[in-house]
């Protein structure tokens, strides 16, 4: 597993930036809602990162971050 991706995705959210998950090597969301579900919840980072790698066996992954206003109304 990526400690090292779900540790950065963690402090990143401590500070306030919501983070997702993406696909290696592309900035393909690998959650449903894609940038839609950025989030700064520690747990909800956890469910996403721990199974995310022993599911894909991914060696390494991306952490994407949220760094402007989410326009709610845009996300279904």
């Amino acid at each position: 597993m990526a400690d090292h991706l779900l540790q950065a995705a963690l402090e990143y959210a401590g500070l306030g930036y919501p983070v997702f998950p993406c696909v290696p090597g592309r900035k393909e969301p690998l959650t449903e809602h894609g940038h839609c579900d950025a989030t700064t919840d520690a747990e909800q980072i956890e469910q996403w990162w721990e199974p995310l790698y022993q599911r894909l066996r991914l060696p390494e992954g991306r952490l994407e971050l949220m760094t402007g206003i989410v326009e709610r109304r845009f996300c279904a």
